[in-house]
C-alpha cells in the first residue's frame, strides 16, 4: 500500500521480476510474513525508529537496514546497516550473505533489551497507578 505502489509494480514488471515480487500491503500479523522470508532489506530514507526491524529480528530474521535509521534499532547482531550510497551489487552481496542464517526466536533476547509488550504494559500501568517500575518488574527501568 502507499502512493508509490503502482510505480513499484511497474518497475518490477520492467525488470522482469514481477512473478518473484510480492506486494503484501498492510499485514495484520507480520510474524507469518517474516517467517516466510530469508532476510529483510529496509532501505528507508527517513524513519523515526523502525519498529518493524525489531519485530523482524524477534522471529530470527536477519535485517539489512539503511544507515538512516537510528542506531538504537540495532537490538542484536541480526541487524546490519548499509549506506544508501552503496552500489546495487554490493547490497546484493550483503543480502545474499544473510541467506542461510540460523533462525530461532529472539523473543527472550528482545525482552531483556526492553522490547516486551507485557512488561511495558505493566510498567505503564504502574506509572499511571503511581507505583515504581521496580515494584512491578522487580528491577529498575530507565525513565
Amino acid at each position: 500500500d502507499g502512493p508509490d505502489e503502482a510505480a513499484l509494480r511497474q518497475k518490477a514488471k520492467a525488470l522482469g521480476i514481477e512473478e518473484e515480487t510480492i506486494f503484501l500491503g498492510n499485514v495484520s500479523d507480520p510474524e507469518n510474513a517474516f517467517c516466510a522470508m530469508d532476510a529483510m532489506m529496509f532501505p528507508s530514507i527517513c524513519e523515526g525508529f523502525g519498529m518493524v526491524v525489531v519485530e523482524a529480528v524477534g522471529t530470527g530474521l536477519p535485517c539489512l537496514v539503511s544507515d538512516r535509521l537510528p542506531p538504537e534499532v540495532e537490538v542484536n547482531s541480526l541487524v546490519q546497516f548499509f549506506s544508501l550510497e552503496e552500489q546495487p551489487q554490493q547490497l546484493a552481496q550483503k543480502l545474499l550473505a544473510l541467506k542461510g542464517t540460523k533462525r530461532f526466536s529472539r523473543r527472550e533476547e528482545l525482552a531483556q533489551a526492553g522490547y516486551d509488550t507485557d512488561q511495558q504494559t505493566r510498567i505503564m500501568e504502574a506509572r499511571y497507578l503511581g507505583r515504581s517500575d521496580a515494584q512491578i518488574t522487580g528491577k529498575e527501568q530507565l525513565p
